[in-house]
């Protein structure tokens, strides 16, 4: 469902800077997670205990995932986009 916004300027140079703030504190996110998954491989999974092949194969897919937000947010374009939503249900899924 779309908010309705006032189309006025002050409306709308506030909103933009809501909706600016709010991005920037996303890509923050991005960015940390995106180094705190950085070493967790298979291996590194099996070593904490998580061995289900089909819960190691959500979570690489789902760090696939943020590594591609990574690149799309840092100027590097896919060739090749996942449907991140399947990947996020996958993990809900699971988890």
């Amino acid at each position: 469902m779309a908010t309705f916004l006032p189309l006025n300027q002050a409306n709308i140079n506030l909103a933009l800077q809501n909706d600016s703030q709010t991005l920037r504190t996303h890509i923050s996110w991005l960015e940390e997670r995106v180094e705190a998954y950085n070493e967790l491989t298979t291996t590194a999974m099996t070593a904490a205990g998580i061995t289900d092949p089909n819960v190691q194969n959500a979570i690489l897919a789902f760090i696939a995932d943020i590594n591609r937000m990574h690149q799309y947010a840092t100027g590097t374009p896919q060739a090749v986009a996942a449907d991140m939503r399947f990947d996020i249900a996958a993990i809900l899924g699971v988890l």
